[in-house]
């Protein structure tokens, strides 16, 4: 009784603070615009927003419960965002409580899912003017809320969790197909209210956090029982060529905070997974994922990375949009692919600009720029080679970005190394980006770690 009094005591001392001071400083500052006035359709029941037509602008899915339809309805742009005269939307058939989206067919499009049991197949383009036949599949009985689209059991599938205790699964290519998805119920219950995929327990896997209204449940959780990832050492082997003691962690293993997708529209191609950044190309595009610092300037960068099949990725260094539209950024990169690729590639720098050349720094390279923007190479002995790369196996990268010398290690040997002395289009600062190069490709990374790095005076010349 003492505690409940409590607790009553604080609640009303809340509100009489929250109605004294923050009601009335936020009053008028707040305004409303109209998207759908009194819809005829009615019953207008949550909002999912996402980019559906891959043109990286964010827009509104709204299933309608009464009216039995959903809507979607376009961004119009920044500078007509708030013309509420400027609304446009296009409409489908079958409606619901909510919605979930995700790319549940794998096709590189994010799928609409509600929960009055359908899945709509985003078309891609098309979705824009024939929304109305786009393919439906009825998967699910009417009611049964909250759709997400994850990988629950870590075998790189989307599967759909539906009301935080019922998983449907598919190991079918075609995924279309009502009958090659299967489902089993964890718990039975009445009726789920919302449920957040968390790792809960910290142990690699997804769990799911949910509430029940009815059946008593409450406020619950459920444990994932998939193993964690068997080959992740629960002790990470340090490399010697950085103090691991002064770096700092920039991806917290759990979720992509401080990091965002370049382009915007390429944001589901990044995924956390068992403690892992996980990139999948899903489209013929350069796709990058950036850290929130866009001006670092000297660093050290220690992460670890794993390629399960071919592909081309790697890290830019300090990178800033590319203004000719080249590519989405310029800056130096630290190349990385399959073993077997070829040493232009794996364990090589790049020069990715758009007004200076292409300078040659192979695997096993030394580079020297001189002033005038000619180069002198030379080789590095002994040097990383193809058997000190772990094929499918995680890989420890090690990145020293100081002043105009730059070092790239893999698995503790030196890859390959320059030095820019140019006069003209040295980069000073930047951002650090992971890059998915090739449509088709997975790859991995894992413990990214920084260290800044005080800058030396320059050399006298004296």
């Amino acid at each position: 009784m003492r505690r409940s009094i409590v607790f009553t005591a604080i609640s009303l001392l809340l509100a009489a603070s929250l109605t004294a001071s923050d009601a009335g400083d936020d009053a008028g500052r707040w305004t409303c615009h109209t998207i759908d006035a009194d819809s005829p359709d009615h019953g207008p029941d949550g909002v999912t927003v996402r980019d559906l037509n891959d043109d990286g602008r964010l827009v509104l899915l709204v299933p309608f419960e009464q009216g039995g339809d959903s809507h979607i309805y376009w961004h119009p742009g920044n500078a007509s965002v708030t013309d509420e005269s400027n609304r446009t939307f296009i409409q489908f058939p079958y409606g619901g409580e909510d919605a979930g989206t995700g790319p549940l067919s794998n096709n590189g499009h994010v799928d609409i899912i509600l929960n009055g049991g359908t899945v709509y197949f985003n078309p891609g383009p098309e979705l824009t003017t024939k929304a109305s036949e786009g393919p439906l599949m009825m998967l699910f009985k009417k009611g049964a809320r909250v759709p997400i689209v994850l990988d629950l059991d870590n075998d790189d599938r989307k599967d759909l969790l539906i009301s935080g205790i019922i998983p449907y699964r598919c190991s079918s290519a075609e995924k279309r197909m009502a009958a090659n998805w299967r489902h089993v119920v964890f718990r039975s219950t009445t009726q789920t209210m919302n449920a957040i995929p968390h790792y809960m327990d910290c142990d690699g896997d997804r769990d799911v956090a949910t509430t029940e209204e009815n059946s008593g449940w409450g406020v619950i959780w459920l444990e994932n029982p998939c193993e964690s990832r068997p080959d992740l050492p629960e002790k990470p082997q340090k490399s010697e060529l950085c103090d691991h003691d002064a770096m700092v962690a920039i991806f917290d293993g759990k979720t992509l905070d401080g990091w965002h997708a370049v382009p915007q529209n390429s944001h589901s191609d990044w995924e956390v997974r068992n403690g892992s950044i996980v990139g999948t190309g899903s489209a013929d595009r350069l796709s990058y994922l950036v850290w929130k610092n866009q001006h670092l300037t000297d660093f050290e960068l220690h992460l670890r990375y794993r390629l399960t099949g071919q592909g081309n990725t790697g890290v830019e260094i300090r990178c800033r949009p590319d203004q000719s539209g080249k590519r989405p950024f310029e800056g130096y990169h630290a190349d990385i692919g399959h073993v077997g690729i070829g040493p232009q590639i794996l364990g090589a720098w790049d020069f990715h600009f758009a007004t200076r050349k292409e300078y040659p720094c192979p695997r096993g390279s030394r580079l020297v720029i001189a002033p005038n923007g000619s180069f002198e190479s030379s080789r590095i002995d002994p040097s990383l080679t193809r058997a000190d790369v772990r094929k499918g196996g995680w890989n420890d990268v090690h990145i020293v970005a100081q002043r105009n010398h730059f070092q790239f290690y893999v698995n503790g040997k030196p890859a390959s190394e320059f030095t820019d002395n140019a006069k003209l289009g040295q980069l000073n600062d930047g951002a650090i980006a992971l890059q998915i190069h090739d449509k088709g490709m997975k790859v991995e990374f894992w413990d990214v770690q920084l260290k800044r790095l005080m800058t030396p005076p320059p050399p006298s010349e004296d």
